[in-house]
């Protein structure tokens, strides 16, 4: 059992040894409570981003950096839908993003570069060609519908908004430049098929309000630190509100609005040590209301708003000790510090539809090389840990197969977690939790 303490959580795994890997790891007996796997066309992939439909009788995921989108029936496993968004490593694991309808689905294919050294005026210059662009695919069919694209340009990056109806793509331009090369945001209008330019100091990915009237971008330097934050009005594409952060070369790594739109998040790295905290600012003005920040040796990663908007899930990463931080929204403090294990990855919490549970994986990873090299059947075991995100205990901690698991999301009804795994994805009964 878990040991619970006042601002901490303490939890604990029986290890069972069953049979050593083939990297002489001992291996334990994965939870009984797997009831199904759903099996990718790349049994080898590993699995990121994950949908449940609206009703929860469809599921998707993708392999990455294979790029190979399927939808399952969550209830049979029979594969329906498999689109091919294109092989290789982009800005992010975030390959696809599917309309609220549940009718299209787009993708971000890998962006094509070439560069060319030269001299201009005694002076070394590089001189860029980009192409790449954001497509949409119909769901059902696996049919390709649009494409959006501008001359000249390579899309590294998309977002969409909640409501479907506008898509923000990140560009680099192709051109003759002494270092890097300029980028550029743009602003899709997808009922016209219409691109707005959006400036040439914005970072993908963002975040757009609930409501999707309003979206947030951090600013960058021309060294591409990116130190500021903007506001602006998707309906005119105007900038609203601006802030710089008032340490010089601080930065912000991640953003997100509330539930109720009225609350921005972000988290932001000192110039110094590197330290971390957690900004909390008016969503409208920009004005900070609060600030949390991490102990030494600990940094915020990932984040999620409880479906109510009343808490905030983060977790760290490759610190001293995998660890998830409960914020009381409304006070903006820090309520909780779960400890999950020894050092390595925390991937994005996901909280249950009726925010009663908190799902957190956990995966701890030795340093037996480098993590793009350290292979499937090296891996020690991940872990998920069931919470009860009010009192902060732990419930329950599945062990996973070998792999590296990298999302998790609940079905509609809250009786299923889907996890995702090497070349699968696992859906394990949460029933009575």
């Amino acid at each position: 059992m878990a040991a619970w303490k006042e601002g901490n959580v303490a939890s604990t795994v029986h290890q069972v040894p069953v049979v050593a890997a083939a990297s002489g790891l001992k291996l334990e007996p994965i939870s009984t409570r797997l009831k199904r796997r759903l099996v990718h066309s790349n049994r080898k992939g590993n699995l990121y981003g994950l949908s449940y439909s609206p009703g929860g009788k469809r599921i998707v995921s993708a392999d990455y950096p294979g790029g190979t989108i399927q939808m399952w029936d969550s209830e049979s496993g029979r594969q329906l839908t498999k689109i091919e968004a294109g092989s290789g490593y982009r800005a992010s694991t975030q390959v696809f993003f599917i309309s609220p309808d549940w009718k299209t689905l787009y993708t971000l294919p890998r962006q094509e570069r070439k560069y060319t050294m030269f001299e201009k005026g005694g002076e070394r210059w590089i001189r860029w060609e980009f192409e790449g662009s954001a497509r949409a695919w119909d769901l059902s069919t696996g049919e390709l519908r649009t494409t959006y694209q501008q001359s000249g340009r390579g899309i590294f990056a998309i977002d969409l908004s909640p409501d479907g109806s506008t898509l923000v793509s990140g560009e680099d331009l192709s051109g003759e430049t002494k270092e890097r090369p300029p980028r550029e945001a743009t602003l899709w209008d997808l009922r016209t098929g219409q691109g707005r330019p959006l400036g040439r100091d914005l970072s993908i990915p963002l975040s757009f309000s609930p409501d999707s009237k309003r979206f947030a971008a951090t600013s960058y330097d021309e060294k591409r630190q990116i130190m500021g934050l903007r506001l602006f009005d998707v309906a005119t594409s105007k900038q609203e509100a601006s802030l710089s952060l008032a340490e010089k070369s601080a930065l912000i790594t991640s953003i997100a609005f509330s539930p109720d739109g009225k609350l921005l998040v972000g988290q932001v790295r000192a110039a110094k040590g590197g330290a971390h905290s957690l900004k909390f600012w008016d969503a409208t003005s920009l004005k900070e209301l609060g600030s949390i920040d991490a102990d030494p040796g600990d940094f915020f990663h990932e984040m999620t708003f409880s479906p109510d908007g009343l808490m905030l899930a983060v977790g760290n990463q490759q610190a001293p000790q995998s660890k998830l931080f409960l914020v009381d929204v409304s006070a903006k403090r820090l309520k909780a510090t779960i400890v999950l294990g020894d050092k390595g990855l925390v991937r994005k919490p996901a909280f249950s539809p009726d925010g009663r549970r908190l799902a957190a994986i956990s995966q701890h990873l030795p340093n037996l090389r480098p993590f793009p090299e350290l292979r499937a059947e090296e891996s020690p075991q991940g872990r998920v840990h069931l919470i009860d995100p009010t009192s902060g205990q732990m419930r329950e901690t599945l062990v996973l197969p070998q792999g590296f698991p990298g999302s998790a999301c609940f079905s509609p009804d809250g009786k299923t977690l889907a996890t995702t795994g090497q070349g699968e994805l696992l859906l394990w009964d949460v029933t009575g939790l």
